[in-house]
């Protein structure tokens, strides 16, 4: 009775140490088996080599069958090993020697299983391959529904009932990396499909902004009054301001937030070009940290930087006068980040009061910083000088994309 006890408790500690053995082989496998930059195929590689590792086999292999019929299943050998050693089996020797029954039965049933009665030389006649008298399978399961298995042979050594359980074990394991990559898959494809249907947005916006643009200047050319025209030229640069925004994220991998140097570069040509403004007679010069902004930032600051140039090319530089426009943003100590926009020129008032100017450029200016929480200073000496200091939280920064 008392030995019958110990036989007993050593069977217990044994099978534990077992279980031990199999959840720190599952830990390891865990990691390998989700890694994002694993391939379907990489996955049942890493699977069937721990599976033949640990069960002593000579090969074996990991099948997808994603319809199972009741007069058989069509299946896929995604991988298969032979254990990279002497004498290896190749599995184009035994798998056609295999009973079909035997080959389709974990699919059909949807159980685990081993035979070590197969018929000898099931592969005699395979160059040093021996005969595989042995078979053990176990059905790949997903949601219920059979879609593989994973199947491993030897020519000597039997199955055990132990090598089943861990099999199935590794078959589970596989099962949640094949759900993980597939939930993965369907992940990236809705997020694919937003990414096109947002660049869409982005282009058809920017494409309704230009006719916008159009309509103006159309309207423009109809007017006989100067200053009519004049404002509607202002109107349209405004929209225009915009539709780059959109366009230049249209073309960007970020859909949320744009270069920012880029943008300005492309703003103040597009300005330039609009007044007929000669570069030899007013010089630009950009000064912007290679950054991407939130488009929530990104479109206000672009249109303060419309108003204050179009300011500049309108009145700082009358009568053929030559100068200079700077524009730049920068990382201030104590500051934060500050959006510089000046000039050279004649310079304004220096009693000018931007909470009671008349101007629509500058009360807009006032408008748009209030948007973002940006504080405005204005600096006259020697030319104009406007300061938009930006708060952390507009101008939280994120390398521009290339």
């Amino acid at each position: 009775m008392l030995e019958e006890t110990r036989q007993a408790l050593r069977r217990a500690e044994e099978e534990l140490c077992w279980e031990q053995g199999v959840s720190a082989v599952l830990q390891d496998l865990y990691r390998p088996l989700v890694a994002a930059d694993s391939s379907s195929r990489e996955t049942a590689c890493i699977v069937l080599e721990k599976a033949r590792q640990l069960t002593g086999s000579a090969t074996g292999f990991v099948s997808l069958a994603e319809n199972v019929m009741a007069n058989g299943a069509a299946q896929q050998i995604i991988v298969a090993d032979t254990g990279g050693r002497e004498g290896g089996v190749a599995i184009s020797e035994w798998l056609p020697a295999v009973r079909g029954d035997l080959f389709r039965r974990a699919l059909e049933s949807g159980q685990a299983f081993f035979d070590n009665t197969l018929p000898g030389g099931a592969a005699e006649g395979a160059s040093g391959a021996g005969s595989i008298r042995r078979f053990l399978a176990v059905p790949v399961k997903l949601d219920g529904k059979v879609v593989g298995q994973l199947a491993l042979a030897n020519p000597v050594r039997d199955y055990v009932e132990r090598d089943l359980r861990l099999v199935n074990y590794l078959a589970k394991f596989y099962a949640m990396a094949l759900q993980h990559k597939r939930s993965q898959q369907r992940l990236y494809a809705t997020l694919r499909e937003k990414e096109v249907l947002l660049r869409e947005i982005h282009h058809r916006v920017k494409n309704n902004l230009q006719v916008i643009s159009s309509l103006l200047s159309l309207q423009a050319a109809s007017l006989e009054d100067a200053a009519a025209r004049e404002m509607l030229k202002e109107s349209q640069n405004r929209v225009r301001s915009m539709a780059l925004v959109h366009d230049q994220l249209h073309r960007s991998r970020d859909l949320s937030r744009i270069g920012f140097r880029e943008y300005v570069k492309n703003l103040c040509a597009s300005l330039f070009s609009s007044y007929g403004i000669d570069s030899a007679r007013i010089a630009l010069r950009v000064e912007v940290e290679d950054v991407s902004l939130p488009i929530d930032t990104a479109i206000p600051c672009g249109l303060i930087i419309h108003e204050l140039v179009s300011n500049s090319l309108k009145h700082a530089f009358p009568e053929g006068r030559r100068g200079k426009i700077f524009i730049g943003l920068s990382q201030a100590p104590g500051r934060g980040r500050v959006l510089t926009v000046a000039d050279d020129g004649v310079g304004l008032p220096r009693d000018v009061d931007l909470d009671t100017v008349h101007s629509l450029g500058l009360r807009l200016v006032r408008i748009l910083a209030a948007q973002i929480d940006a504080a405005v200073r204005c600096l006259v000496h020697g030319g104009t000088r406007f300061e938009i200091v930006l708060p952390e939280a507009a101008s939280e920064e994120e390398p521009a994309l290339p």
